[in-house]
């Protein structure tokens, strides 16, 4: 038009929208009041400025004279707030050592649990305990002109026979260590007192005798040979078991041994 409008800013104390904070001044403005000449027009800048992070708003009035219509405006005003995260990299910088030590952690769970039962080398010498090819050896030696078959099967049985054979003589304890020779079993039974058991025990060792002095068959050969292999292979498992736990710096695992530890046959 060809009226100049002299205008005011008023900020309304009654917020329109919801959560407003009435008692707080978020948005500033410069040019409060002033005056627009015919034929111009006039940008308005709002500034918004928080210290807290959130959305907020205000209402605004434009009032100006002559006071007409076109020179009453209200507006809503709209600020966003953002808070910045100066701890975002020490968080994830933490994060990602806690997975990694987690992982870690696990993996040294599996690994103990699939070595735990793995001893360490014997800490006592090998001989505190029967060695198969030892006493294949010794019972050979021992029966040179017996006509039998060694098996450990055969062996056990005349153990057997040799412990209830002291124990009816009343052997020490430190005694009761038969040399594996028939011969000398033979006299420790004829040795007993007790005429039923004696002749019990003759039955028994007649009976055994009578077993090793079949040829083995060749299901029982290679029951022998696997059985020999799979002695072979657990007596060489400390020394994996070693290895492994020097080159993954986990700590030896001992063993307590029993005395005359008998192997299962």
């Amino acid at each position: 038009g060809n009226t100049a409008v002299y205008y005011k800013w008023v900020r309304s104390e009654k917020q329109a929208v919801p959560g407003a904070n009435a008692e707080q001044q978020r948005f500033f403005l410069r040019d409060m009041a002033g005056t627009i000449l015919p034929g111009e027009t006039k940008a308005f800048t709002f500034t918004f400025v928080s210290a807290k992070a959130g959305v907020f708003s205000e209402v605004w009035t434009l009032e100006g004279r002559p006071d007409v219509p076109e020179t009453r405006h209200v507006v809503t005003i709209k600020g966003l707030a953002q808070e910045h995260d100066v701890t975002k990299a020490q968080r994830a910088a933490l994060e990602k050592r806690l997975s990694n030590a987690q992982m870690q952690q696990a993996v040294e769970e599996a690994i103990e649990e699939v070595v735990g039962h793995v001893g360490t080398p014997r800490a006592k010498s090998k001989l505190l305990v029967e060695d198969p090819d030892l006493d294949r050896q010794v019972f050979i030696a021992q029966n040179k002109d017996a006509q039998i078959y060694y098996s450990n099967t055969t062996l056990k049985l005349f153990r057997s026979l040799a412990d209830s054979t002291f124990e009816l003589l009343s052997f020490p304890s430190e005694l009761r260590k038969w040399d594996s020779c028939l011969a000398s079993l033979k006299r420790l039974i004829y040795a007993i007192e007790d005429d039923g058991e004696r002749e019990r025990h003759i039955i028994q060792f007649n009976e055994i005798m009578k077993v090793a002095g079949t040829p083995p068959t060749s299901t029982s050969m290679f029951n022998s040979i696997c059985y020999e292999l799979v002695a072979e292979l657990a007596d060489t498992i400390p020394d994996v078991a070693e290895g492994i736990r020097k080159k993954l710096d986990l700590p030896d695992k001992v063993l307590l041994f029993k005395e005359n530890a008998e192997r299962e046959l």
